[in-house]
């Protein structure tokens, strides 16, 4: 089992212990959730695990970029298609770029399509104004992420 679990598991264990005990004297209370408590980490040791959750999420990151690299942009539908969303993005320099995709395009699309910009998945993020959303499922269609019929999205610096 992991750290990260045993401590999750740890961490509930003495939630449903502290409920239990709650009409225990507090000297009761006490010896229990000292014995409870799960060993604090050192300072070194808090880091080096922050250091891996990172890395590890760079790593993920990364094979999703390369998974999503594999997504060929499809053509610009009709303006007057019903099942077009029009995406305007503003990019880092100010300049605004719209298209068309249909609704049932996966955002990798749209990002595939930014790359022909310069956009780097692992530097840049892409999110909608308002709500100010991320995007990092690139799976996700734009229907499924509320972009369709339209949006306005920006490249920003992660």
């Amino acid at each position: 089992m992991d750290e990260d679990m045993r401590a999750a598991l740890e961490a509930s264990e003495l939630e449903a212990a502290l409920k239990m005990s709650m009409n225990k004297s507090p000297e009761q209370k006490k010896i229990k959730t000292e014995a409870l408590s799960p060993p604090s980490l050192t300072e070194e040791e808090e880091l080096a695990a922050a250091i891996r959750l990172s890395h590890q999420a760079q790593v993920e990151s990364m094979v999703q970029v390369e998974k999503n690299s594999q997504i060929e942009v499809q053509d610009e539908p009709d303006p007057k298609d019903p099942n077009a969303t029009l995406i305007v993005i503003r990019l880092l320099d100010g300049t605004r770029l719209q298209r068309r995709f249909s609704m049932d395009c996966k955002i990798g699309q749209v990002v595939n399509f930014l790359k022909t910009t310069g956009f780097d998945p692992n530097e840049l993020k892409l999110t909608t104004v308002f709500p100010p959303k991320e995007y990092v499922n690139f799976d996700e269609t734009l229907k499924e992420a509320g972009l369709h019929p339209s949006a306005s999205m920006v490249v920003r610096k992660r």
